[in-house]
């Protein structure tokens, strides 16, 4: 991946792997679009009739953030689980895995919210 110098550009490796970083944390039962529900299904048909690949419905978004990244990630927390934990735990995790994984130096701001308790 680049370094703190350059662009940290997100790629299609970099999201799959932060979806299983965001999924494998205790009390996470489900990851939702980082989109509202009304846009993802808008983007969705738009590829449809364009023919072209739909954005995936399940995943983080990665966005470049001043040199480094901004991961968001909306989750369902299981019932026996605080969300508030949980939502700390998800955006400890993505932090770590960006500073062990890609880079200590790069700047990484999770943005993770609750939208549902199963």
């Amino acid at each position: 991946m680049s370094t703190p110098e350059s662009n940290v550009s997100p790629s299609a490796g970099l999201v799959d792997a932060l979806n299983d970083v965001v999924l494998a944390v205790a009390g996470v039962s489900e990851l939702y679009p980082p989109k509202s529900t009304l846009h993802t299904a808008a983007d969705q048909v738009i590829a449809f009739v364009r023919s072209t690949d739909a954005p995936p419905v399940r995943t983080v978004a990665v966005e470049e953030l001043d040199g480094g990244l901004k991961v968001i990630a909306r989750v369902g927390v299981d019932a026996g689980y605080g969300a508030p934990g949980v939502v700390a735990s998800v955006a400890s995790a993505i932090r770590g895995f960006v500073a062990s994984r890609i880079n200590s130096d790069v700047p990484c701001v999770a943005s993770v919210q609750a939208v549902s308790i199963q």
